[in-house]
């Protein structure tokens, strides 16, 4: 298998947002935002939370910071806007205001092998590919009713 290079699509990365934020105006009295994390080996972290109007703005600092080899994550579920995050920290746990969806995160062999498992017996509402070297690695998306 020829390993194919990823790089930020935008096109893409507005499609994932609409998909993850969809539900979440549903509550408009605690819509929240998202959060895109950048990661790097020993980079410092850059983390900045969005409201749901600034898809644009958020897409711009994924590719951005994307060129920049850094890894691209982002909440997928609302995180309180008021939330007090610390420069170079990130959402935590008792930021997110409530669940849309669940998600696992296979970065091994042996997690990719216990994930399509897991996906034969529930399929996935999404799945991305975030790598391909040394090995196949992704997340899956499961929506909550």
């Amino acid at each position: 298998m020829a390993d194919k290079k990823l790089c930020a699509d935008r096109d893409i990365i507005a499609r994932f947002i609409s998909r993850i934020t969809t539900d979440w105006s549903n509550m408009p009295d605690q819509v929240g935002g998202f959060e895109i994390r950048c990661l790097g080996e020993n980079r410092t972290t850059v983390s900045q939370i969005f409201a749901l109007g600034a898809v644009g703005q958020a897409i711009d600092l994924a590719v951005r910071m994307n060129a920049n080899k850094l890894n691209i994550y982002m909440t997928i579920n609302p995180v309180n806007p008021d939330a007090k995050i610390k420069s170079g920290k990130s959402a935590n746990d008792s930021d997110v205001m409530r669940a849309h969806f669940s998600f696992a995160d296979a970065d091994d062999v042996q997690g990719i092998n216990g994930l399509n498992v897991l996906a034969g017996l529930i399929e996935p509402d999404i799945t991305v590919t975030t790598g391909t070297i040394p090995h196949q690695r992704c997340h899956a998306y499961w929506q909550l009713i």
